[in-house]
């Protein structure tokens, strides 16, 4: 094998790992930081939490990582009756959920992600339940319940 070869076969695997460090570094990136950091977001649908009362919001950051969105529930025993709380997460699960605190940086980002969202209507790209088709007026209602904690709803 000639040196220029060995010299392309080199610098090709260095690229190959560079790039694979990156995929690795992004999807391992605490969630907020993946928030801070996303210039965009698309809304992918909505669907109804199992609590009865919650709703949840799918949504994908750049680089096609998924980001639930969910309005909690205001009953007592369920949720704050007092103060409208939301949970992100990678999933529906929320066992490793962030409460979106108010006026808080990730809020100030979250709500201009969400002003500015595409709205994704390809039901082929959904997650893998089928939530409601997404609804760009829904968005809104999404940014009221997080600048107003207090009214209900």
């Amino acid at each position: 094998m000639s040196k220029r070869a060995k010299w392309v076969i080199a610098v090709l695997t260095v690229m190959v790992l560079l790039l694979v460090a990156a995929f690795i570094r992004q999807t391992t990136r605490p969630l907020e930081q993946q928030i801070l950091a996303a210039k965009h977001i698309e809304f992918m649908g909505e669907a109804f939490a199992a609590d009865g009362g919650s709703f949840a919001f799918f949504f994908r950051l750049p680089d096609h990582q998924p980001l639930a969105l969910l309005v909690r529930n205001r009953l007592e025993g369920m949720g704050n009756p007092d103060f409208q709380e939301i949970w992100l997460d990678h999933n529906l699960i929320f066992t490793s959920h962030i409460d979106l605190e108010p006026g808080s940086e990730l809020e100030s980002k979250l709500i201009a992600l969400l002003r500015a969202a595409t709205v994704n209507a390809n039901t082929s790209e959904r997650f893998s339940f089928p939530p409601q088709s997404p609804r760009p007026e829904r968005l809104s209602w999404v940014i009221e319940r997080i600048q107003d904690r207090k009214t209900k709803w």
